[in-house]
């Protein structure tokens, strides 16, 4: 009985869904890692010259995993269009590649720090569609535990194998390797989950019915790419490799502390929003959406108001002392992250309200808004990149926020009290720093900057269990 009762209450946990968001969370702190073990081994000019390289293979292969990705997932007879699908993901994948190879030889070739590397990772968007098309199906077979681990279980071993060509002296070059230890560790796996090989065949009517799914979804990922990556790939068009290592470094503590929190909460509110779109509750939609932006705000902005105060010391104990350059870059970043919030959370509450044309002008308006900001501000520098960053999110969230609260029947009233919470424990937390800084001031470094964590910590947990007694927040429902 007792057995069972356990089984019951675990069973939640391995739910495809509960299993999605850990398999996300564990990648994002995987990716984290390897920034880590990379300060280890790497100065920031090596780290900028492969975060520049990974951009461009990041965006080349986010192609191969969107378009026809989704055409395969929404085909009415699979079998028809399948092996097609397969091709035209060979043709989009090698144009990426092309394109990775092209920019190589432009800024110097092969024997060029920046041109090496651009060619080393143009294979990686190929060897990437074989696997982008078994994963798709195995959703569409409804297989969401295996989709999502396998991803995982990429980044692992990609991790691993960083660890080891690092410590071997590869340097650059074992970052590379690790990249391409994930994408084949994909591959068998998928392959040997699915068993299906392509067919040399193609029906040119079954790709023209994909590509009518696949060019909105492409415009939509390519100022989704163009938001995560352009700052990296203004700074290496105007400046040195290592301002895009400072600049990537400091990114990536920001963004892995914000997408801990702001993924699950997106992927639940999708899952919920939907049922609730599907009910013909509109009253529930923005009830729903509001109550997920007061929770966000009360996890995310604490922490964020602690990254940017403790910014210094963060980067010299968890990468290297010669990678301070990236402290001041994640003190703006981290306000980045936080003012994103409404941002991040807008496209299910239009999605599921028949706002989609509305979401796509608000990403389109997003994307140019960064553009403008990064040639006119962030061209001169990291910090000053992280500047255009946080200015074009501030200013974009405000507009999505009151585009949303206008779809929703919000009012002004409504939407500020939801960031209230979340504003309150920010205080409270930001307070904790300076009133204990004189106090920690005679320990190590290390002694100080954990108890700076510990106190902020505590009182975050204080003020969400008051909050959470008191039903001014509480956790989503699906």
């Amino acid at each position: 009985m007792a057995a069972s009762a356990l089984t019951r209450g675990l069973a939640p946990m391995a739910s495809p869904f509960a299993v999605g968001v850990a398999a996300r969370a564990g990648g994002q702190i995987i990716a984290f890692a390897l920034v880590v073990v990379a300060a280890r081994h790497l100065g920031l000019d090596a780290f900028g010259t492969y975060a520049v390289a990974w951009a461009g293979a990041v965006i080349a292969t986010s192609f191969v995993y969107t378009g026809f990705y989704h055409a395969l997932l929404r085909a009415d007879d699979l079998e028809a269009c399948i092996d097609t699908l397969f091709w035209v993901k060979i043709a989009v994948a090698g144009a990426g590649g092309a394109i990775l190879a092209a920019a190589g030889l432009i800024v110097g070739g092969p024997g060029a720090p920046i041109g090496g590397a651009l060619f080393a990772v143009a294979p990686l968007p190929l060897l990437a569609v074989p696997t982008a098309w078994n994963e798709a199906q195995l959703w569409r077979a409804g297989r969401a535990r295996a989709a999502s681990l396998q991803v995982l279980a990429g980044e692992a071993t990609g991790l691993a194998a960083a660890v080891a060509a690092l410590d071997a002296g590869l340097g650059l070059w074992g970052l590379i390797l690790s990249r391409y230890v994930a994408s084949l560790t994909g591959l068998v796996v998928t392959s040997a989950l699915v068993r299906r090989c392509p067919r040399a065949r193609f029906a040119a009517g079954e790709a023209r019915t994909a590509s009518r799914t696949a060019w909105p979804l492409w415009g939509t990922t390519g100022i989704g790419m163009f938001s995560a990556y352009g700052a990296d790939l203004v700074l290496a068009a105007f400046l040195a490799p290592a301002a895009v290592g400072a600049y990537r470094s400091g990114a990536r503590i920001a963004v892995t502390a914000s997408d801990v929190v702001l993924q699950p909460v997106r992927m639940l509110g999708w899952s919920r929003l939907a049922r609730l779109e599907r009910e013909g509750d509109r009253d529930g939609i923005a009830r729903s959406w509001r109550g997920d932006v007061a929770l966000a705000c009360a996890m995310l902005w604490p922490a964020s108001t602690g990254l940017a105060l403790l910014a210094e010391p963060l980067v010299v104990l968890v990468f290297d002392p010669s990678w301070a350059a990236a402290a001041p870059v994640l003190a703006v970043l981290a306000l980045a992250r936080a003012l994103s919030v409404p941002m991040a959370l807008m496209e299910p509450a239009l999605m599921c309200t028949g706002r989609g044309a509305l979401q796509f002008r608000l990403r389109l308006a997003s994307g140019a808004a960064l553009l403008l900001a990064l040639l006119t501000l962030g061209r001169f520098g990291p910090v000053e990149a992280a500047w255009a960053v946080t200015i074009s999110t501030g200013a974009m969230s405000l507009v999505c926020l009151a585009a949303v609260a206008r779809v929703l029947g919000l009012s002004a009233r409504a939407v500020a009290t939801a960031f209230l919470p979340g504003a309150g424990l920010a205080a409270v937390c930001g307070s904790s720093v300076f009133a204990l800084a004189a106090l920690v001031a005679p320990l190590p470094l290390l002694a100080a900057t954990l108890a700076h964590l510990a106190l902020g910590a505590a009182l975050w947990a204080a003020g969400m269990a008051i909050l959470f007694r008191l039903k001014v927040i509480a956790l989503p429902r699906v």
